[in-house]
């Protein structure tokens, strides 16, 4: 049992021990400065430890789409990718493209024939070729397309510095430069006297996305939309390179030619198989091309 001497004692120490927890005395700079790195050192190590369980939910993911992607792969595909672009670019001329007469003259020596048949196994004339290909085991679907994307022929403004050197300025692609004008045959604006009024579409017409559907195709040079300048080749394989021989001839391509796509759709059916044929030809300067083929096979 505590004595009345005792008991003095300790209400004594708690009063003083209570005293001291309820002040609230200045810490030095040696305690501020511990207090603080002790902090930093903690928020780090937070956040250390939510980038690490970042990494770890990425990697999972990634790896699911891996073994997702890998599963629902077709090993066909890669056949089929190779033989479409040794039968449309045997020489793999495309890549060394660089004008348009070249570019004219791929389309109706190699893709062309490659996609409008016109001889049997037995070398006989085929007796329908609104469909079947060159090799006679697949189909198009649909027309061969091609159209382009202009720039507003309205005049740019040179560089100063480059003024006493008579350069002409051709506007780079961009969508503020956009040509949505309707034309007549080489490039002359239409008038109310003078239009194309048959309501068929023209090449020399913008044809919208309503019109033709599509979606944007992603270049080396640049995202372009939907829609364009179009013409659709329908017909046999003479009809077809007509068709493109009075496009160069009226020069449809020019120097406010941004990008021009040849694009069509085939169908194998002994792999059941499609192939979406893409070929890209970009603008980076007036009449010089960049271009490329894709094929994207798919079931």
């Amino acid at each position: 049992m505590l004595t009345l001497r005792g008991m003095d004692k300790f209400i004594i120490e708690f009063l003083e021990n209570a005293q001291c927890l309820n002040s609230d005395p200045e810490p030095d700079d040696g305690e501020k400065n511990k207090g603080h790195g002790m902090y930093g050192k903690a928020t780090r190590k937070k956040n250390l430890k939510s980038m690490a369980w970042e990494v770890v939910f990425y990697s999972v993911f990634m790896t699911l789409l891996i073994c997702i992607a890998f599963d629902n792969r077709d090993d066909r595909s890669y056949g089929f990718h190779s033989s479409i672009l040794a039968a449309a670019d045997p020489k793999g001329n495309i890549s060394r493209m660089s004008t348009p007469a070249e570019m004219f003259g791929w389309a109706r020596d190699h893709l062309t024939p490659f996609l409008y048949g016109t001889m049997s196994w037995d070398n006989s004339t085929l007796l329908d070729t609104r469909r079947v290909t060159a090799s006679l085991a697949s189909y198009r679907l649909g027309p061969t397309r091609i159209r382009q994307h202009r720039t507003s022929p309205e005049p740019c403004k040179s560089p100063n510095q480059l003024r006493p050197f008579n350069v002409r300025c051709v506007p780079s692609w961009s969508s503020s430069d956009h040509d949505w004008a309707d034309y007549l045959p080489e490039w002359t604006l239409e008038d109310e006297d003078n239009s194309l009024s048959d309501g068929s579409r023209s090449p020399w017409q913008y044809s919208r996305w309503a019109d033709i559907g599509g979606t944007p195709v992603a270049g080396r040079l640049g995202v372009y939309p939907n829609g364009g300048y179009v013409q659709d080749m329908t017909g046999t394989l003479d009809e077809v390179n007509a068709c493109l021989t009075q496009l160069q001839r009226l020069h449809w391509i020019d120097e406010w030619t941004k990008v021009v796509f040849i694009e069509t759709t085939i169908y194998t059916p002994n792999i059941n198989m499609f192939a979406m044929i893409t070929a890209i030809f970009e603008f980076p300067q007036a009449m010089v091309i960049h271009a490329q083929l894709y094929t994207h096979p798919f079931k």
